[in-house]
């Protein structure tokens, strides 16, 4: 009888640890309310999404609550975004699903990095898309365009003198670290 009114309390504390270790609960846990199929959009959701019409009723109710919130701020984005925001759904359209879910695992590891590394490839992307077209198709066929935009797997003592120069306060220095 002793040992049950000691093991209660204890066992009640691992549980409550548990589910406090687990974190919040998250959408796909939640789960996201059903959303219209496309029958039930309007007509302008309809003419903003018009690129995903085929694969509409097919997807799961996240992606089309994210396609919903973009059509409803697609009326406030300038003309040149809009443009942008119909050719990247197109394109979308045109991957297959090994593909889509490449892009969303690129998506989640470029939001991972630090500031600087975000800053590093994206002036990298800049610099690529300033290339000759024939040269970015060449780097693209050998594979290297990724290995171009990828972030820094280690940095060397210069390369972290770039990213994040001295203080004001520090006297530079040499190669052996000595001023």
């Amino acid at each position: 009888m002793v040992k049950r009114r000691l093991l209660a309390p204890l066992i009640f504390g691992l549980v409550l640890t548990g589910s406090v270790l687990a974190g919040p609960p998250t959408a796909a846990i939640i789960g996201t309310p059903p959303q219209p199929d496309w029958a039930q959009l309007s007509p302008a959701q309809k003419n903003v999404l018009a690129p995903l019409a085929k694969d509409w009723d097919a997807m799961d109710n996240i992606r089309k609550k994210k396609w919903l919130g973009i059509a409803e701020r697609y009326p406030s984005m300038q003309v040149v975004e809009q443009g942008r925001m119909q050719a990247r759904m197109q394109e979308w359209v045109r991957m297959t699903p090994s593909q889509r879910d490449q892009v969303r695992d690129s998506y989640k590891d470029f939001n991972q990095l630090p500031a600087e590394q975000k800053q590093i490839i994206k002036e990298k992307w800049k610099a690529y898309l300033n290339l000759p077209a024939e040269e970015r198709q060449r780097l693209r066929e050998e594979g290297k365009s990724a290995q171009l935009l990828a972030p820094p797997a280690e940095t060397t003592a210069a390369e972290e003198m770039a990213i994040s120069p001295p203080e004001p306060d520090t006297p530079p220095t040499d190669a052996a670290g000595t001023p």
